[in-house]
């Protein structure tokens, strides 16, 4: 989604400034690990987004009850489980994409 995409290029180039601001595996001095944390750290900034909506949508594919779409999929897992349902998989998420984003 574009909210993501938009968060993770965000959360890349605040992890990368970031570190070259504090003097932590600058940019110049070591560039693969800069590139490689600034990927780790946006992919788990733009997960906050993604993973609920990924959630959402499996679910909403799962049920057999064609009267829940995705609002009542939202409602029905925001009302049994709370905010924790929506990030239950995230560091699953975070496990599978992060190496990939670290590259």
């Amino acid at each position: 989604s574009p909210i993501s995409n938009s968060l993770y290029f965000a959360g890349y180039d605040f992890a990368k400034a970031s570190m070259s601001r504090y003097g932590v595996c600058r940019e110049d001095q070591m560039p693969v690990v800069n590139h490689a944390i600034s990927g780790l750290c946006a992919i788990m900034f733009s997960g906050l987004v993604m993973v609920p909506g990924d959630v959402v949508v499996q679910r909403a594919q799962a049920t057999n009850d064609k009267r829940y779409g995705a609002y009542g999929v939202f409602c029905k897992t925001l009302q049994e489980e709370g905010l924790r349902g929506f990030y239950r998989n995230y560091w699953t998420s975070i496990a599978v994409w992060g190496p990939y984003c670290s590259i």
